[in-house]
């Protein structure tokens, strides 16, 4: 099975037909242990992006996360901004933090100008149409460019790679009983060779499957977020307290990027 749009395909038709599905992630994240922790707050400071080095830092590696979401996300929408510049950034985006080979040369400027345009272009009640999905896909690897696409507007799009996919299928077989057929996640190729993906669902082997994902899966974060914020009694809240100054994103309420970190986690392995 694959991916298809939604008719009408914007977040407003996508909220309407799976926000039942998102408080449902909302409850069963916060009540039940995956990976030996259990609760948003827990799995949120469980967040460890960079097993390659060890953390000497005084702040946890959660905070970091956030640092490091908010001070590219300050870098790339600077208006000042060069296409040397440009390309500077999401290449250290790409590969100092996302550990991955960096796809772009000054030529791909232009590309990565109209695709962030694209994306800031969306609102909640845009109706989208396939020639979104092409300026979207400005490199096959859907898991490097959603990374752009996350740190450019964090507050409403995610990173789409093999754990947050992994994550979502797992969570979308325990609600529909193993059968995914309200979204068949294309799952994008995990840097392990143990990688175990969940059953059930393929790989991610069009541009296309991979921006369709990566926009399905980050209207369902902001669903999920938009559920957090309205129950803190029972999810609580994400404070972070930045004593060297104010950032720039939000980062005392539940925020899109908050519940991709979580997914990243607990979708390491499947539960």
């Amino acid at each position: 099975m694959t991916l298809s749009m939604i008719s009408p395909f914007s977040y407003q038709n996508f909220e309407t037909k799976f926000r039942e599905f998102a408080a449902w992630i909302a409850a069963y994240i916060q009540t039940n242990q995956i990976h030996e922790q259990s609760g948003w707050l827990n799995q949120l400071k469980s967040y460890d992006y960079n097993k390659t080095h060890t953390n000497t830092s005084s702040t946890p590696c959660w905070q970091q996360g956030i640092l490091s979401r908010d001070s590219f996300y300050t870098q790339l929408n600077n208006p000042t901004l060069t296409d040397v510049q440009l390309i500077d950034v999401v290449n250290n985006i790409i590969s100092k933090w996302g550990h991955m080979y960096p796809p772009y040369s000054l030529s791909s400027a232009a590309l990565v100008r109209k695709a962030l345009k694209a994306i800031s272009s969306i609102t909640n009640t845009s109706i989208l149409t396939d020639l979104i999905i092409k300026d979207l896909a400005v490199t096959g690897r859907v898991a490097a460019r959603s990374k752009i696409f996350e740190m450019y507007v964090p507050t409403k799009w995610v990173i789409y790679d093999s754990r947050v996919a992994n994550a979502l299928a797992c969570l979308t077989s325990k609600f529909t009983n193993n059968t995914p057929d309200i979204l068949s996640w294309p799952i994008p190729q995990g840097r392990g060779k143990n990688f175990s993906r969940a059953p059930g669902y393929g790989g991610c082997h069009t541009k296309d499957q991979g921006s369709l994902g990566f926009i399905y899966a980050s209207w369902l974060c902001y669903t999920v977020a938009d559920t957090l914020r309205s129950n803190v009694v029972n999810f609580g809240c994400p404070t972070f307290s930045y004593p060297a100054g104010t950032l720039s994103i939000p980062t005392n309420t539940w925020q899109t990027y908050h519940v991709e970190m979580v997914l990243f986690m607990i979708g390491k392995e499947c539960f």
